[in-house]
């Protein structure tokens, strides 16, 4: 199992992307999306590299969200132990829970080490694509890393 691959230039990602079947999103054009994604909440991730904590058997899924908004490497772990969690979230730009995937020690842990080394986090209730690019958008925009459930955020539209 690879846990990490880091990329060395934006050509080793178009690279990763075309084996994949995806095409790399150019770079201001928010719109160029990956085959099965289309975009709704218009952001850039600007190549910055994502931590899924929970669900690591969708992360190709999960992927295609990151490469819709010109993400960075990807990277998904069901991790439980802090020593994992600490390194992975160390080499991460941006982090996501997946609260539905993982135990509620894992969550604690991971916000605790997030907020440690300083590495904005958000949370996604599910793996869904649109509640992953909710939380994205929320990571990126530094707005609250939980989703309300009596009220809803005004996210933009496409």
């Amino acid at each position: 199992v690879v846990s990490w691959v880091h990329g060395d230039d934006d050509a080793d990602l178009a690279a990763m992307a075309q084996k994949r079947g995806t095409k790399k999103a150019v770079k201001g054009d928010l719109h160029a999306t990956p085959k099965g994604y289309t975009v709704k909440i218009p952001f850039d991730l600007d190549g910055r590299r994502v931590l899924f904590v929970g669900n690591a058997a969708n992360s190709n899924d999960m992927a295609l969200v990151v490469a819709a908004h010109n993400g960075g490497q990807v990277t998904a772990t069901d991790a439980t132990k802090g020593s994992q969690l600490k390194i992975k979230v160390g080499h991460a730009d941006l982090m996501v829970l997946i609260t539905d995937e993982v135990h509620h020690v894992t969550t604690n842990t991971s916000v605790k080490i997030a907020k440690s080394q300083k590495v904005p986090y958000a949370v996604s209730s599910s793996d869904a694509p649109f509640s992953i690019e909710r939380a994205l958008y929320r990571a990126v925009t530094g707005m609250p890393a939980y989703e309300p459930t009596a009220g809803t955020f005004d996210y933009p539209t496409v």
